[in-house]
């Protein structure tokens, strides 16, 4: 493994273990009024008196609050929000895989697939056709070749271009 590689891996699973304690809040859904007007409400708090808190008016208030059930709330104004409330946001990006390391070798896995599978279709042009096992086993090595280096291009969007058109083409 490169010494890239090796720094990669290490930065992987520090941040992995910084999540951890994410995955499960990630699962949990805000109000559906959204957390501003949620906490305002609990906390007996008027529109008037939040807007007073944030220095505008009640009708900015509502487009925040509204801004932030339709996800266009910006961090900053969030921020704000939470802080006359006397709350504090917090907020962590988890992956969709369960894990960065499912994440990446996913990724990797792709990859092999869109190598091996170039490499197929030359070979069946030519004639040459290779076994479904062996085909899979060639990806295997591969993936674990692009683990093992963790290329700078691992993920370049011209990647997706080529599995894609590899998947719509058939190849």
């Amino acid at each position: 493994m490169s010494a890239r590689a090796d720094t990669q891996w290490l930065q992987l699973r520090q941040t992995e273990a910084q999540l951890a304690r994410w995955r499960r809040v990630a699962q949990e859904r805000p109000p559906a009024g959204g957390w501003i007007s949620a906490v305002r409400q609990a906390i007996g708090m008027s529109v008037a008196q939040l807007a007073d808190r944030l220095g505008i008016n009640r009708t900015s208030l509502a487009k925040i609050e509204q801004r932030e059930v339709d996800g266009g709330i910006t961090l900053d104004a969030l921020r704000r929000a939470a802080h006359a409330l006397d709350c504090d946001v917090v907020y962590a990006i988890v992956p969709r895989a369960g894990s960065l390391e499912r994440a990446v070798k996913a990724r990797a896995e792709l990859i092999a697939g869109a190598l091996v599978g170039r490499a197929g279709h030359s070979m069946s042009l030519e004639a040459q056709t290779v076994a479904h096992e062996e085909t899979t086993a060639q990806q295997k090595v591969v993936a674990r070749r692009l683990l093992a280096e963790w290329p700078r291009d691992l993920w370049d969007s011209s990647w997706d271009r080529r599995t894609e058109s590899g998947r719509t083409s058939g190849g």
